[in-house]
């Protein structure tokens, strides 16, 4: 027969709880999803397949091409032409839309909005789309507060909302 003493009790209590802490220190708790900033986009295709490059470019808004593409950030862009595409390879970040290609006048509102890609404006080197010409002309009267405020409740924005 063993016999255990109150001290030996007392030792084998601590190594179990050691033992216990060391497994759930190295057990990975659940997966996390990673994280994405909200991108306008369909089945993955960015900006209605419209070519970011075109904007600063060419002044204007351009379709892309399914030719032409490359994958940033999980979503693919298409570009007019093989060169607006190395371009942005090049610099992805000065090229993308701000607010992820969702409306500034909805961020503003904590909502993303689609946007109509033929109505931009380039402020300060930055690509702002619209949802369409009125709301545009309603953030166009103060461009730099309505900017500002969205540049705020960004981080805010849930991804589907």
């Amino acid at each position: 027969m063993v016999t255990v003493t109150s001290g030996r009790l007392s030792i084998l209590a601590a190594v179990a709880t050691l033992v216990s802490v060391a497994i759930l220190i190295t057990v990975p708790g659940p997966a996390k999803a990673p994280y994405y900033q909200p991108v306008n986009a369909r089945d993955t295709v960015a900006m209605h397949g419209y070519d970011p490059v075109a904007y600063f470019i060419d002044g204007e808004a351009r379709r892309g091409s399914p030719e032409h593409t490359t994958t940033h950030n999980h979503f693919t862009y298409q570009f007019e032409s093989e060169d607006n595409l190395a371009f942005f390879e090049a610099d992805p970040d000065a090229y993308l839309p701000e607010f992820g290609g969702f409306s500034v006048y909805g961020v503003t509102k904590q909502k993303t909005y689609d946007v109509n890609p033929e109505v931009f404006n380039i402020i300060d080197g930055k690509l702002y789309l619209s949802r369409n010409r009125k709301v545009q002309e309603l953030w166009q009267v103060n461009p730099e507060g309505y900017i500002e405020t969205a540049r705020r409740v960004w981080a805010e924005i849930p991804l589907g909302r």
